[in-house]
């Protein structure tokens, strides 16, 4: 019995190690993406040039007041960062090679992202896939997650445009050269994406099916019933040993006569 108590004892502190183990996993993953997102604006931020005036009149139609920054670097990207109140950084090297209409594609693909609160649920979904690294279907569902996020909001651009023409336009000349998109933000070159987008804007009406490897969910489940058979054993033994006991007690017959005593 006593090893039967050690037994269980010893799983539940391993259970509930493994558990702040998971917790301390995530607190650090969520606070290395904020010092990450702070430091990609922190980069960018000094580089900040003053608004092109076509910039302005397509923020003022969209509403962006404020939300759009254009950086000085020849390289083609933009992205949103921020967590409550995310921004748009754009490149003077993507501003210069759009057309109106291609720059107002991809200020309405980031404007989806604003609206939609992207980058935050990017931070959250990466920081439950690192706390459960051992179950790759977290990993997985965070990479749909962001494809479904990047997908809503060029269909965003799609519907008010009327039409994938400029957006289409837009990913052409920013794929002809090869970009370094940041990472854990939105971007319009997003690479675990992008393959999904472009099947999508060329075959508009062809819905994307998303689905879990078999890999992901066998494992899943492997973990999962290990996780309960190791809680189940120490009840069920226990439980096993009480009754025991009880049929034990109940067929004792003594082997001595009772007398009586006067």
């Amino acid at each position: 019995m006593r090893f039967l108590n050690f037994c269980q004892q010893l799983i539940s502190n391993s259970l509930v190690l493994a558990g702040a183990l998971v917790l301390l996993i995530g607190i650090a993953s969520f606070l290395v993406q904020l010092y990450k997102t702070w430091a990609l604006w922190e980069r960018f931020a000094r580089r900040t040039v003053a608004l092109p005036k076509r910039v302005k009149q397509i923020i003022a139609v969209l509403n962006l007041k404020n939300r759009v920054y254009v950086v000085a670097d020849a390289n083609l990207f933009s992205f949103c960062v921020g967590l409550f109140s995310p921004r748009v950084v754009i490149s003077t090297g993507l501003v210069g090679s759009l057309s109106d209409k291609e720059l107002e594609a991809v200020l309405l693909h980031e404007q989806a992202h604003i609206k939609n609160f992207d980058p935050l649920k990017m931070i959250f979904g990466q920081t439950i896939a690192s706390m459960f690294f051992f179950l790759p279907i977290f990993r997985e569902l965070n990479k749909n997650m962001i494809t479904v996020n990047e997908l809503a909001a060029d269909n965003w651009t799609i519907k008010i445009q009327q039409t994938p023409a400029f957006l289409k336009g837009a990913m052409k000349k920013i794929l002809a050269i090869p970009q370094v998109t940041p990472a854990a933000v939105p971007a319009i070159s997003d690479p675990d994406s992008l393959e999904i987008r472009i099947y999508r804007l060329v075959n508009p009406h062809i819905k994307h099916n998303f689905y879990l490897s078999r890999a992901s969910i066998l494992t899943t489940i492997l973990f999962l019933g290990l996780g309960l058979f190791v809680l189940q054993t120490p009840v069920n033994a226990q439980q096993e040993q009480c009754h025991y006991s009880e049929d034990l007690f109940s067929s004792y017959t003594p082997t001595y006569e009772a007398h009586s005593y006067k």
